[in-house]
């Protein structure tokens, strides 16, 4: 051993200053370990230690251990080192980046793996800076530690001097901050999974008015990409008629924390579309406005729906009670001017038969309009038969000799089924409303296109109280004068008309009987129209 004037330090309980070492280890380890008592005398608080541990080996020790530290684990110097090792769950250390701090966090399992990594970069940076999560005793508490590292390479002995700091509360905040920011972190990514996935468009606007967030959906629904949307005001996309209405509206929301209302709202392919819109007032700061905007068009069209089906039952029923009543009466009318009839000849008064007659031919057509009425107002099931689709369309073309017709059938379509007696008439009450639509033209054209149709579960269609199933669209189309949107869902009403009553040709049930015979068909109509472009039927009857 090296001879030395190295006194040792009172009550030391290490073992280097026993041990051939340099006088040099020596002599700076008894000066440190002085210095940390004479700090220990005044600051009670503070948890100093020396540790110490041979270049390439496992073992770490203590050199110094003040009463603080020892009394903290209830050990003495010799064991302190495992009972410390033993208590530690986690370390963490904190990298500094400008004006962000990483933590990195190590569990017991990966300090026990990374022990020689740690203990090697500890010693190349010369300082260790670590926070501690204790376990002891049933208690947790957390420690700073912040130790110079000093080696020593003539003796292959590395120190570390240092001192543990109790920062419990400090950590125990930064838990309960970290906890509350994954909280926040899972709401947000709830939320936005709830934003993007909604099944409506969903748009955020400053109070102002401007998008400053869209979802997927709205982006689909307006035909706009997100960085299109976010240069756009809400109002951008309520048509002209009722902007005005709609910004009033939407205005309360400063006052209010919700509204709901309605609006059509016009795509960036101009075409336009009814829709439920909920707004709520989020009060960030600055405060935002989010829109919950809904199609409603296919429950309006489902709603006009059960409307016209509830409407045409009754009115079926009625027309049922109405024309038996009125057959009744005219056969009594009948059978009277018959009577009537026979008089007037015995005398020969030709005055009187003529009159007779003329009562008797109205009496006649009388009897044919509730025939129609009858025709109307039955529901009862009807037979079908195979029918050759260009055949049955000839017909019409024969009849109608001043209108060019376009008839496009689908390859693989060459028949369908139906009722003649009743579809025949259907199909030439639709084609002479749109002859009557084209009469101030010079050139009438009508379009009929005939195509297979697959209507299923998801389909637009099937809110339209259609079955499920394979259908032959037909599809009658004019080029005249249109329909008013207004008018639109009363063009099969009876005697429904928008020519004055004087000009009216017919009974005014051609539409309402096409209408009855599709239904007894177990189909389907709709009409679409442009004012003065044009008007196209569209007929589903089953395959």
């Amino acid at each position: 051993m090296e001879q030395t004037n190295t006194t040792l330090p009172k009550d030391y309980e290490g073992r280097l200053l026993f041990e051939d070492k340099s006088s040099y280890l020596k002599e700076s380890l008894c000066s440190y370990i002085n210095r940390l008592k004479s700090i220990n005398e005044f600051l009670v608080p503070a948890i100093l230690y020396i540790s110490a541990w041979e270049t390439g080996k496992n073992e770490i020790w203590y050199e110094y251990a003040g009463d603080n530290f020892k009394d903290l684990f209830s050990s003495d110097i010799k064991n302190l080192p495992s009972i410390f090792r033993s208590c530690v769950s986690d370390r963490k250390t904190y990298t500094r980046n400008q004006n962000n701090v990483t933590i990195h966090t190590q569990n017991r399992a990966l300090l026990l793996k990374k022990k020689f990594t740690i203990r090697n970069e500890t010693e190349s940076s010369g300082f260790n800076e670590a926070v501690y999560k204790i376990n002891h005793k049933n208690d947790t508490f957390w420690l700073k530690d912040q130790a110079f590292v000093i080696p020593f390479p003539n003796d292959q002995i590395t120190i570390s001097i240092g001192n543990l700091t109790n920062v419990t509360k400090e950590m125990e905040a930064e838990e309960e901050r970290k906890k509350t920011e994954e909280k926040l972190k899972k709401k947000e990514k709830i939320l936005r999974s709830l934003f993007n996935n909604s099944y409506d468009s969903v748009i955020v606007t400053d109070i102002e008015g401007n998008i400053i967030d869209c979802n997927e959906v709205a982006q689909k629904t307006f035909g706009l990409s997100r960085k299109e949307m976010l240069q756009k005001r809400y109002y951008d996309f309520i048509i002209p008629e009722e902007k005005k209405k709609v910004i009033s509206e939407i205005s309360e929301i400063i006052d209010k924390k919700n509204i709901r209302t309605e609006a059509t709202i016009q795509k960036n392919d101009s075409t336009q579309t009814r829709v439920e819109v909920s707004i709520v007032r989020i009060d960030n700061e600055p405060p935002v406005v989010q829109a919950f905007i809904r199609d409603i068009s296919q429950r309006i069209a489902l709603e006009r729906e059960k409307i016209k089906t509830s409407k045409f039952r009754l009115v079926s029923t009625m027309a049922t009670g109405i024309t038996h009543d009125i057959n009744n009466i005219l056969s009594i009318v009948l059978g009277n001017l018959s009577l009537a009839a026979i008089e007037a000849s015995k005398t020969e008064n030709q005055s009187i038969l003529k009159i007779i007659e003329r009562i008797e031919n109205a009496a006649t057509h009388l009897e044919t309009m509730t025939k129609k009425f009858l025709k109307f107002s039955d529901i009862s099931l009807i037979f079908k038969n195979q029918v050759e689709i260009e055949k049955f369309f000839l017909k019409f073309i024969e009849k109608y000799k001043d209108v060019s017709f376009r008839i496009n059938t689908s390859d693989n379509l060459k028949y369908f089924n139906i009722n003649v007696p009743i579809f025949e008439p259907a199909i030439d009450s639709v084609i002479e409303n749109s002859v009557e639509a084209m009469e101030d033209l010079k050139e009438k054209i009508i379009e009929i296109n005939i195509s297979s149709q697959s209507i299923k579960e998801s389909s637009d269609l099937k809110q339209k109280l259609i079955r499920e199933g394979n259908y032959i669209k037909i599809q009658i189309k004019d080029f005249g004068r249109g329909i008013e949107p207004k008018n639109i869902e009363r063009i099969f009403d009876p005697y429904f008309s928008t020519k004055p009553l004087s000009s009216k040709k017919g009974t005014g049930l051609g539409l309402t009987n096409a209408f009855t015979a599709i239904k007894q068909h177990n189909g389907f109509i709709e009409v679409k129209s442009k004012e003065n472009i044009m008007t196209n039927f569209i007929i589903y009857i089953p395959e």
